[in-house]
């Protein structure tokens, strides 16, 4: 993979997991004001939307440098980097089957890119 297809990927991949993390952001101002519909959860969201968009642009020139059985394995990444992030910004606790899954997407990644 060239630098150029891993900045691509990455991006993709922090899109992601930025968009994920504004998700639950405006999930819980939602709950705070007992409503969807207030100026912080929609700007939250908003800004999610914004990024998945972000990440759809960066997956497609992805997919130009890459084939998608090299490129797709990376994006699994995301279910050890949101978990670990929501527990970091908004507290949530994890468990060791986390921490246990975690590693063995890993592993999953490095065989796929044998």
């Amino acid at each position: 993979m060239t630098p150029f297809a891993a900045a691509i990927v990455f991006g993709a991949l922090a899109c992601t997991v930025a968009g994920q993390l504004l998700f639950r952001g405006a999930a819980l101002s939602a709950n705070a004001a007992g409503q969807f519909a207030n100026p912080k959860s929609l700007i939250l969201f908003a800004t999610a939307i914004a990024l998945y968009g972000v990440m759809t642009v960066l997956w497609a020139q992805a997919l130009r440098e890459l084939p998608l059985a090299k490129a797709y394995p990376f994006m699994a990444l995301s279910f050890l980097i949101i978990p670990v992030a929501e527990h970091l910004i908004y507290g949530q606790a994890w468990s060791w089957n986390a921490v246990i899954g975690g590693a063995v997407i890993v592993a999953g990644i490095v065989v796929t890119q044998l």
